[in-house]
């Protein structure tokens, strides 16, 4: 119902974007977007792409957000696309 829509994946992993569009399902009395819905777009894709990039290892694991801190700078009154990205650094510091 929030309308999240994941647009593109890079073949490894390592980098997605994401559309979290307007809609009358995800917007409150002031016509902009739901501070929960923008964090549920937010949310589930780094422990994904973390865990598809390291199964590609070989290795199994779980994968999931300890915490989430979210500062709103604005309203927002339209579609949100979110580009996220995991170089090789942060899959070391992972490991």
């Amino acid at each position: 119902m929030n309308r999240i829509q994941i647009i593109s994946i890079s073949n490894d992993f390592h980098e997605m974007q994401v559309c979290l569009k307007h809609s009358f399902w995800n917007r409150n009395p002031n016509k902009s977007v739901w501070g929960g819905s923008i964090t549920s777009a937010l949310d589930p894709f780094f422990p994904v792409m973390m865990k598809q990039i390291i199964l590609r290892r070989g290795i199994s694991t779980e994968f999931y957000s300890k915490a989430v801190h979210v500062e709103f700078l604005h309203k927002v009154e339209t579609h949100l696309n979110f580009h996220f990205k995991i170089d090789n650094m942060e899959v070391k510091e992972a490991l």
